[in-house]
């Protein structure tokens, strides 16, 4: 059989960058961005699939040795009933370039070393896909409805077409939440 899908994006942003008496970087981005996407699977059922994402990130950086992040990203899925909508995930993260401390450049030597810089993060992450695969239930704040079922009545061999309820509606389910936790060394030799 055939299929097709396609997903449409849209993605707004505003940045400012801005270097300060030589030591003190600033970055700031604010980030819109609209998802639908539409694939005619059996499990899509050719229902579209909407998310509406907003973030902001800033970034300082002290003489190219100190950086420190914050992010914030602001997430709405149709998914979810009106109350639990929205998700909002923060994350922050810090950073020391040794590659550019006096002390690193004084003693090691510098021909094999170009850059070396630690940095942690942390942030909570959401995720609006309950179940796996082909098993993603969507709008889980409604109860489903599964037609084409056949029934008999008392002993009689004869069937009948119907409807039942499947799944129960649970309008209290939200975003699945992740806490991330990261260490990591950047090093160019």
């Amino acid at each position: 059989g055939q299929s097709s899908y396609y997903k449409f994006n849209t993605q707004l942003s505003l940045n400012y960058d801005r270097l300060f008496n030589e030591k003190h970087d600033v970055h700031v981005m604010v980030l819109g961005q609209l998802d639908n996407s539409v694939s005619n699977s059996a499990a899509s059922l050719y229902l579209p699939y909407n998310m509406l994402y907003m973030s902001a990130r800033a970034t300082y950086t002290f003489d190219n040795r100190y950086t420190a992040e914050v992010n914030v990203g602001i997430n709405g899925s149709e998914q979810f009933s009106k109350e639990n909508r929205w998700g909002i995930f923060p994350a922050v993260s810090v950073g020391w370039t040794l590659s550019e401390e006096k002390f690193f450049k004084d003693n090691i030597d510098r021909k094999w070393i170009d850059f070396f810089k630690i940095r942690a993060s942390y942030g909570i992450v959401g995720n609006d896909r309950i179940g796996t695969g082909d098993n993603v239930r969507r709008f889980i704040y409604n109860e489903t409805v599964v037609a084409g079922n056949s029934y008999n009545f008392g002993t009689s061999t004869q069937t009948y077409a119907g409807t039942r309820l499947g799944d129960w509606a649970n309008p209290n389910v939200g975003w699945e939440e992740a806490h991330k936790f990261n260490v990591g060394v950047d090093l160019s030799l």
